[in-house]
């Protein structure tokens, strides 16, 4: 399930209960109304969460972080190759 709002769009990690932002690889509790608030996300690349919530994770939720990771990767590295090349002097 997908949850869009203030410009975030926003995965569902049903294994866990909480949506993750795959833009900016946050991971936000589910609130009771669904909704989520972004006073309460934890970001997987610089804080992370503890073990018990990794273990609970479950094959299909461990793939979506997996993929946004990646794509953030990928589009960090994209961005610094371009970066690189225009510090270039031909």
């Amino acid at each position: 399930m997908r949850y869009t709002t203030d410009n975030r769009e926003l995965t569902e990690l049903k294994s866990v209960g909480a949506w993750l932002d795959t833009d900016n690889i946050i991971v936000y509790p589910i609130q009771i109304s669904g909704a989520f608030s972004p006073e309460d996300g934890v970001s997987l690349i610089e804080e992370g969460l503890n073990q018990e919530w990794w273990d609970t994770l479950s094959k299909e939720d461990k793939t979506i972080i997996d993929k946004a990771q990646l794509a953030k990767v990928d589009m960090i590295g994209f961005e610094g190759t371009w970066k690189a090349l225009d510090a270039i002097k031909l």
